[in-house]
Formats: structure tokens, C-alpha cells, sequence
């Protein structure tokens, strides 16, 4: 595994430095990528291996802002490493390979790739595969405004059901603690007969 050294106007505005774990067991096609991506001013480390790739991402020990991996692999394949970080991590993967197979494109897409790139990749795709980072940071940020409204809602229900209970619950303490009702007074009038002795 190799980590170019960091690009020395990292300092500047994004995409400058922006790291890029590239993924693919083909020397030559990791070596031209590669090469690529640091002439975009990318921050690259590059592995031949998925396990060595996933250890990386894992440990958290350098922080990755995009994968591109190779969808045929020898240990496992890139559809399989895809799924991996997508249950796991908020990191963007690229999917590359040779074959334009509709069906793989397809594949790669509903797993959860943010794009698929056939090979020989053009410079002009290269420069370009930041702005799918910039896309992952905005779904994530709505999908965080959409849990704390959710959230709010379900305080702001349980809120109300708490004060319709609270109210529920003084009404009958009140009843408990009213005197005889008017009901209650006519009853015992009629029920009492009357003292004739004071005509006497």
C-alpha cells in the first residue's frame, strides 16, 4: 500500500487534498490512476488488497473523503466491498472497470455507487469525481435536518398527548372534590316530610 505525501496547497479550498483511497489489483491501471489523481492535487493512497483497503477505512487512522475501486477483484469483488462501506460508513465509492455490461452499471448503482467508470478513465472524469463528495455531504445533511424535524414532531405529540392526560386527569380530582349537586339537594327535599307540629 502507498500514500502519496500530502499536496503542499492542501491548505487551499476543496477539491485541493482531498483524500482518495483507489482500490484495484492491476499494477499498471493503479499506477496511471493514480498518477491522475495526484495531477488533480488529491491526496491518494492506493492498495492492490480489499482487506487491506477495509483495515484502513475501519482503523479511521487517515481520513478518506472517496473510494474508487476496481469492481473485479481477487479477494472479493467491488460490488461486495461497496456494500461494506455503505452499511457501515458515509463515504462515496466509485466503482471502475472494463466492462461496460449494462447489467453491472445497473448493479453498481442500486448497491449505492456514486458512479461507474469504464476504463481507460479520461482526465476529464478524474477531475471531476469531487463533486461526489459534495453531493454525499448534502444528502447527509438533509437526512440530519429530516431526523431532528422528526424528532421535534414526536416531542411536540408527546408533549400534547402529556397535557390532554394532565387535563384529563384534574378534571376528575375536580369532580372528587365537588360537594352534593343541586340533583343531590332536590333528592333529599323530596325525601324529607314536612314538620307539622309548628302549626300548632
Amino acid at each position: 500500500m502507498t500514500a502519496a505525501p500530502e499536496n503542499e496547497s492542501s491548505g487551499n479550498a476543496f477539491p485541493v487534498g482531498m483524500s482518495v483511497l483507489l482500490l484495484d489489483d492491476y499494477p499498471i491501471s493503479l499506477e496511471i490512476l493514480e498518477f491522475m489523481l495526484q495531477q488533480c492535487c488529491y491526496h491518494v493512497t492506493t492498495t492492490s488488497k480489499a482487506g487491506t483497503a477495509w483495515e484502513l477505512l475501519r482503523e479511521g487512522t487517515q481520513k478518506v473523503d472517496l473510494v474508487i475501486t476496481e469492481v473485479r477483484l481477487a479477494d472479493i469483488s467491488g460490488f461486495e466491498f461497496l456494500e461494506l462501506v455503505a452499511k457501515e460508513m458515509d463515504i462515496p465509492v466509485i466503482l471502475m472497470s472494463e466492462d461496460s455490461d449494462t447489467r453491472l452499471v445497473m448493479k453498481g448503482i442500486k448497491l449505492g455507487a456514486s458512479d461507474y467508470l469504464l476504463k481507460p478513465i479520461r482526465m476529464e472524469e478524474v477531475k471531476t469525481i469531487w463533486q461526489h463528495v459534495i453531493r454525499k455531504k448534502k444528502k447527509l445533511k438533509a437526512r440530519r435536518r429530516t431526523n431532528v424535524v422528526d424528532k421535534e414532531e414526536v416531542n411536540s405529540k408527546e408533549a400534547r398527548k402529556d397535557q390532554v392526560e394532565g387535563c384529563v386527569e384534574e378534571e376528575k380530582v375536580g369532580k372528587k372534590r365537588k360537594g352534593p349537586s343541586w340533583e343531590d339537594d332536590k333528592e333529599n327535599d323530596e325525601g324529607s316530610s314536612p314538620n307539622w307540629n309548628r302549626y300548632d
